[in-house]
């Protein structure tokens, strides 16, 4: 093979690693205009034509996963100690008469209040199964338990005795005379609170408990038990 054949063979192997450099890169390019999306879903919304222009970080569609629903609630923020991760809720919509109903598990509590609204977002996974309807961005009610699975004892708050030796109330026995009976107080709402006696078997449902000039009764008093009005 003479020089000049030698150096068109060189020339011609160097175009065809070129060739296979840039077939390369347009095998690439091809497979970056392939999208695939990366759950089963329905596009919602559309925001580029097919053969336009984009950059790499712009926003070409909706894709909503109907199979996999997250609900957001945002509940008063006095009641932020009775939701917990993981805890269950159940959910509704629909009409009053016939509503849909699913379960619904706790899956993260937003500690961030709203100054203005005062509530906190809580987010919930919805458990639904192929017979329901539900679609994103509708309007759900939901069923929060805010009360303990515990019985508790509740008293109105004029009960209440606070000393330096901690919070008392005032039980009248059967005997018509005074008993004080150390508590612990509980959540309360509006003008009535949940105690718990320290020693459990003082005090019990149904028990008469002073309300009024408590502050004077002593231990053992006798007092005139008044009908109320």
């Amino acid at each position: 093979m003479s020089f000049r054949q030698q150096n068109r063979h060189d020339l011609t192997v160097t175009d065809i690693k070129f060739a296979e450099i840039e077939l390369k890169v347009i095998d690439d390019q091809l497979n970056r205009a392939v999208l695939k999306a990366p759950f089963d879903g329905v596009i919602s919304e559309r925001f580029e034509r097919a053969g336009t222009e984009i950059s790499r970080a712009q926003t070409l569609l909706n894709l909503i996963d109907i199979n996999n629903l997250e609900v957001r609630l945002f509940i008063p923020v006095k009641y932020l100690s009775y939701l917990k991760p993981g805890a269950p809720l159940q959910l509704s919509a629909g009409q009053l008469d016939s509503p849909q109903r699913a379960s619904a598990v706790i899956t993260a509590v937003i500690p961030a209040t709203d100054p203005r609204a005062q509530s906190f977002e809580v987010r919930v996974d919805l458990q639904i199964n192929s017979s329901q309807s539900w679609a994103s961005g509708q309007l759900v009610d939901v069923n929060v338990t805010l009360s303990s699975s515990n019985e508790e004892l509740i008293v109105i708050s004029d009960a209440l005795i606070l000393r330096q030796q901690g919070v008392h109330i005032v039980k009248i026995k059967e005997d018509n005379t005074a008993l004080h009976v150390p508590v612990v107080v509980g959540k309360g709402q509006g003008n009535k609170v949940a105690i718990k006696p320290r020693d459990i078997t003082l005090l019990s449902v149904g028990d008469r408990i002073a309300t009024r000039g408590t502050e004077t009764l002593a231990e053992r008093q006798s007092v005139e038990v008044q009908p109320a009005l």
